[in-house]
């Protein structure tokens, strides 16, 4: 997991009449070039500084040059999909008034959930998994839950 590095500026070094200064100075590089040598002259190499860190988040991009799957079943577009929160479901709403739960390891449906009168336009997750709730054009909210 990466990490970033940053320490905070004493208040002598932060401009008061300016809401929108850093109070931070982030370390890309070295403790000398960033810190040391930075515009603001804040520290001194006499200085005790304390390094402040923070985890970054990590995203995998690829380009979406072709479509590496499909996900067949609903007799109408998919008007909403929420993921399960441990990524292994997920859950779709359409126009033919079903949701349904689909297994992201085998990429079948594992359920069709019917009742809506009308589109399924929205579905969440309950945190631990257990529970599904729709909503429809049809002014109702359903729930499902699943056996475990």
């Amino acid at each position: 997991m990466p990490f970033q590095f940053h320490i905070r500026l004493p208040e002598s070094a932060i401009d008061p009449n300016n809401a929108g200064a850093p109070t931070r100075l982030v370390i890309t590089n070295t403790i000398l070039k960033d810190v040391l040598q930075h515009s603001s002259k804040a520290f001194t190499p006499e200085d005790v500084i304390t390094i402040h860190c923070s985890p970054q988040a990590v995203f995998r991009v690829r380009p979406a040059t072709r479509c590496s799957s499909t996900l067949s079943g609903h007799g109408q577009p998919i008007l909403c999909a929420s993921f399960s929160p441990t990524g292994r479901l997920l859950a779709t709403g359409s126009g033919d008034a079903t949701a349904r739960l689909w297994d992201l390891n085998t990429e079948l449906p594992s359920h069709t959930l019917e009742g809506h009168k009308g589109w399924v336009l929205c579905a969440e997750w309950e945190p631990r998994e257990r529970k599904l709730a729709t909503g429809g054009h049809d002014n109702q909210v359903r729930h499902a839950y699943l056996a475990r």
